[in-house]
């Protein structure tokens, strides 16, 4: 597994499709390197937290870091159900393309305010092993939140993408 401070790249290979799956690349969505599974980044937040009792900013960086977590959760979830609707059920589609996005909002938000927590402890309160450990949590946090950005725009794009696909309703420009 990648840890949570190595910076994620798009790995995608399209040398590595067949003829018969290119045939079929218009009817599949492209597939985002930016989801990533969440139970290692839990583990490193649930191990840093058992450290950080008599701290408060860290107390609170460890709560958004949950809160940035659980949301992008959700985002996957609305994503899925969104996808799955396609075709069917425009309006729900279209609901839970605006939740995905709201969510993956959202927990870019609550990384940047862990980060940030973080960043207000000092050199003076921490003995070097624990800013070390600070430090390498708040790096963590800037990381996710940037993969975040990156995931946004794919989401954003392919909710763009559905939307033009739409026909158009009579009596809407």
């Amino acid at each position: 597994m990648v840890p949570l401070s190595t910076p994620l790249t798009r790995l995608t290979n399209p040398k590595a499709f067949t003829l018969e799956q290119a045939s079929q690349a218009s009817e599949l969505p492209a597939l985002s390197t930016y989801w990533m599974p969440l139970a290692q980044p839990i583990d490193e937040w649930a191990s840093f937290a058992q450290h950080a009792e008599q701290r408060v900013p860290a107390l609170t960086a460890v709560g958004h870091a949950f809160f940035a977590l659980s949301h992008e959760t959700r985002a996957l979830r609305s994503f899925t159900l969104a996808w799955q609707q396609q075709g069917r059920y425009p309006k729900d589609t279209d609901y839970w393309y605006a939740q995905a996005g709201r969510a993956l909002l959202d927990a870019t938000h609550h990384w940047s305010r862990a980060a940030c927590a973080l960043d207000t402890l000092t050199p003076d309160e921490l003995a070097a092993e624990d800013l070390q450990a600070v430090r390498s949590m708040s790096r963590a946090a800037r990381t996710q939140q940037e993969r975040l950005w990156k995931l946004t725009d794919e989401v954003r794009a392919a909710i763009a993408d559905w939307r033009e696909r739409q026909p158009q309703q009579e009596g809407t420009p």
